[in-house]
């Protein structure tokens, strides 16, 4: 399956803002960078990974975020998106 390269979207819930995914592999595994950019908190960006079987999976780690918020709660993401 075809999911391109370059994603683009917003964010709404208890973090709300800007999303945007750059997958630089597509094979033989999925990889990438996120990058959020929250209304209250500002730029996150993560280190993802991705499997899709059913759903498109992914899961990132943090490696950037405001300097005055402590890098332990920065947390992880993961979200899936089903196709059809």
């Amino acid at each position: 399956m075809d999911i391109g390269k370059l994603w683009a979207g917003r964010v709404f819930g208890t973090n709300t803002g800007n999303l945007f995914i750059e997958f630089t592999e597509l094979e033989p595994s999925i990889k990438g960078v996120l990058r959020f950019m929250d209304n209250n908190f500002g730029l996150t960006v993560y280190e993802i990974t991705a499997n899709y079987t059913d759903k498109l999976r992914i899961i990132g780690k943090a490696i950037q975020s405001r300097e005055d918020i402590i890098s332990s709660s920065w947390g992880g993401c993961s979200f899936w998106q089903s196709y059809q």
